[in-house]
């Protein structure tokens, strides 16, 4: 089973794009490092108050998933705000 989460984030506090990517670059590979799932910035990468990101974590245990994700997002919440998170799971 497959677990992939988007999340549109908004960057509150930050005045540049170089600001913005600094953030993202420190929290996906954190993130990557920590909890072993595929993640990266798919949309807004040009606009510096704002992102699009999505993770994706293999598992034959949905419940599993659905922590790791859970974990992923408090770690995303101390770095700005969750605008919208979708997840969805294939078989």
């Amino acid at each position: 089973m497959t677990g992939i989460c988007t999340w549109n984030l908004r960057f509150l506090g930050v005045n540049s794009l170089k600001e913005k990517r600094k953030i993202m670059r420190s929290f996906l590979d954190r993130v990557r490092c920590r909890y072993n799932v595929s993640i990266a910035e798919v949309g807004a990468q040009d606009t510096w108050q704002s992102a699009i990101i999505v993770a994706a974590h293999v598992s034959n245990d949905r419940r599993h998933i659905e922590r790791t994700i859970q974990q992923v997002t408090s770690i995303i919440e101390r770095e700005c705000e969750i605008v919208n998170l979708e997840l969805e799971f294939i078989s």
